[in-house]
């Protein structure tokens, strides 16, 4: 499967634009390549000079990509945040002592990949002191909550695949390392790649 047909089956539609728009980043590089002069003789030096030109264009794009991606991703993480604070209120306010006391009544939800993701293992009756009725609402609540939170992971990897997959074609059309140094100077230091969080909260809901 192509990484774009990939990328299409597996981004959340909600958020469809703003994901990487790889597509129109390949017809950067594709028009730069089908205009080449027709020599067999092209010297380094034109061919250089020929791709020069498409590059501050396709570079300019990236920036705002990458721009675009981090934006948003800030504010998911930000939004992720204020439910993981809500959660445990509302958590508090039930009278329920931790999120690993709702873990540990054995849940289980279905992910976006179609696999279940098991939550702890059977809490004994004799240490269940909540009616079950509030812990199936907190289940409930728990698991729409961890959803988000592998959705929001799952963009941050999408995107970062994207833009190693289009450096990566870049550099092999163009014949260059600019798209490598690219990658290395601005989207493995960005915050939707380095930022953890949302695995720490991933891990800390499973």
């Amino acid at each position: 499967m192509k990484f774009s047909e990939h990328l299409g089956a597996h981004l959340t539609p909600e958020w469809r634009s703003q994901y990487v728009q790889y597509e129109e980043m390949k017809k950067f590089i594709y028009e730069a390549s089908s205009t080449v002069p027709a020599s067999a003789n092209l010297s380094d030096e034109l061919w250089k000079s020929h791709f020069e030109k498409y590059d501050v264009n396709f570079f300019e794009f990236c920036d705002m990509e990458l721009a675009k991606v981090n934006t948003f991703f800030a504010e998911k993480l930000s939004e992720a945040m204020r439910k993981f604070t809500n959660l445990q209120i509302q958590m508090a306010n039930a009278g329920i002592p931790s999120l690993r006391y709702v873990v540990n009544s054995s849940l289980i939800v279905r992910k976006r990949d179609g696999s279940e993701a098991h939550f702890g293992t059977p809490v004994k009756p004799k240490t269940q002191t909540l009616s079950s009725k509030k812990l199936k609402e907190m289940k409930f609540v728990v698991s729409e909550f961890y959803l988000s939170l592998v959705l929001i992971q799952n963009f941050q990897q999408l995107n970062f695949t994207a833009f190693r997959k289009i450096l990566k074609k870049h550099d092999k059309i163009f014949k260059t390392k600019s798209g490598a140094e690219y990658r290395v100077a601005n989207i493995e230091c960005s915050p939707f790649y380095t930022n953890t969080q949302i695995n720490t909260l991933i891990l800390d809901t499973e």
